[in-house]
């Protein structure tokens, strides 16, 4: 005698469904199914959804470029990150991502913070950007301990998983290689 609505339980999803006992309730099966779907999201962040990174032109003497990007979205950061230069706000920065602010040459502290409602300092570092050039920075998540390159790092601990937020300056070859990939963040 089966317990399933079929004869035979022939499926990974009905054999997994028979092991929790979901004898037969499709409804159940589907709010199983949405239960598990949202929690695998949970560990996915936003995705950039801006146009495609294009190389930026040559810089006047007046002029430097701040290039933050994430390559990474199945990182455990569920929201953007808010990019701020001197206390001024430059974009949301999304998996698979970058924001890109034209500045004047000179001396930044950069902050990002979580867009949420509860929102935190996660990552704090000051660059100097430098006349006529663009300078690249890349977030990452880490297990484990921070790489000696990090000019930012902030430990988390959740339950099993633990590492470590990062930020690496990255020089231009191997930055744009990895923005060619992304899309520009809100």
């Amino acid at each position: 005698m089966a317990f399933w609505p079929f004869t035979k339980v022939t499926s990974s999803w009905g054999k997994f469904c028979h092991l929790l006992e979901i004898k037969g309730n499709s409804n159940m099966r589907m709010i199983l199914l949405l239960v598990i779907s949202a929690l695998i999201s949970a560990c996915a962040g936003p995705i950039a959804k801006g146009p495609k990174f294009t190389s930026h032109p040559q810089l006047g003497n007046q002029e430097s470029l701040f290039y933050l990007y994430k390559p990474n979205t199945h990182d455990g950061v569920t929201v953007c990150l808010k990019v701020f230069l001197n206390d001024l706000e430059k974009g949301c920065l999304s998996g698979q991502g970058f924001i890109r602010a034209n500045l004047p040459p000179g001396q930044y502290k950069v902050v990002l913070k979580p867009d949420a409602f509860i929102t935190h300092n996660l990552l704090e570092f000051d660059v100097t950007l430098l006349a006529g050039q663009a300078s690249y920075y890349a977030y990452y998540t880490t297990p484990g301990n921070a790489p000696d390159d990090a000019v930012a790092t902030r430990f988390y601990s959740y339950g099993v998983d633990s590492g470590n937020n990062v930020i690496i300056k990255v020089d231009e070859d191997k930055a744009l290689t990895e923005l060619a990939q992304l899309n520009e963040s809100n």
